[in-house]
C-alpha cells in the first residue's frame, strides 16, 4: 500500500491526496507536521520521499526488461536482467 506523507499547509500534498482518492488508488496517509521534520537532516527527508518512487521505477524496469524492452537510455539493464534469467 502506499503511503502519503501529508502537510497539511501544502496545496500539493492535497491535489495528490484528491488524485488518488478519485482514482480509488488505495494509500494510507501519514500526516507530517512541520516541527516534527526539523528532527530529521535534508537527506533523510528526501531519501522518506523518494523510496518509494526508486522502487516503483525498479519494478516497471524489470517488467519492461521480461518482454525485452526498456526504458530510454536503459538497454543494458534489459541485457544483465535477461542474461542473469536465462543463467538460472
Amino acid at each position: 500500500m502506499r503511503t502519503l506523507y501529508h502537510l497539511w499547509l501544502s496545496p500539493f500534498c492535497r491535489k495528490v491526496r484528491i488524485a488518488l482518492l478519485e482514482k480509488k488508488i488505495e494509500f494510507q496517509m501519514r500526516v507530517e507536521n512541520v516541527w516534527e521534520l526539523e528532527q530529521f537532516g535534508a537527506g533523510e527527508i528526501i531519501e522518506k520521499l523518494t523510496h518509494p518512487v526508486v522502487q516503483t521505477v525498479e519494478r516497471i524496469r524489470h517488467k519492461l526488461a521480461e518482454y525485452n524492452r526498456y526504458l530510454t537510455g536503459d538497454e543494458s539493464y534489459a541485457r544483465r536482467l535477461k542474461a542473469a534469467q536465462a543463467r538460472g
